[in-house]
């Protein structure tokens, strides 16, 4: 294919998706489209990774019963997205922004009464 110049016949090209773990289609995809797709496949994976440190945090905090082995940059607003995975989008995101409110309030709280403490 090199030397002729040629493109590739089917078999040759479901050869080299396969080689590339794509589908046949990305050969002949448009690049945006193409693209798209594996940076969709990307994102999969990064949230992925993120469930899974999140269940491993949950799984932590049911044995243990104290919050010192979760994840603090996780924080509770992405256990509440976590949680909410498999609502409607319009039903979670407000109920996420209320739980992110109700976090934000406690933290203020908690700084408010050690500043009270210490003065």
């Amino acid at each position: 294919m090199i030397r002729t110049g040629r493109a590739p016949n089917l078999d040759h090209a479901a050869g080299i998706a396969a080689f590339f773990g794509e589908r046949i289609e990305f050969l002949v995809a448009e690049p945006a489209e193409a693209l798209d797709r594996v940076l969709q496949q990307i994102h999969r994976d990064l949230l992925e990774c993120a469930v899974e440190r999140q269940d491993q945090d949950l799984a932590r905090l049911r044995g243990t019963g104290t919050v010192a082995g979760v994840d603090p940059e996780l924080g509770v607003v992405a256990y509440a997205a976590r949680a909410l995975a498999d609502v409607p989008e319009d039903t979670a995101q407000p109920l996420i922004a209320l739980i992110a409110s109700v976090a934000r309030r406690a933290q203020e709280d908690r700084a408010r009464e050690a500043r009270a403490a210490r003065d």
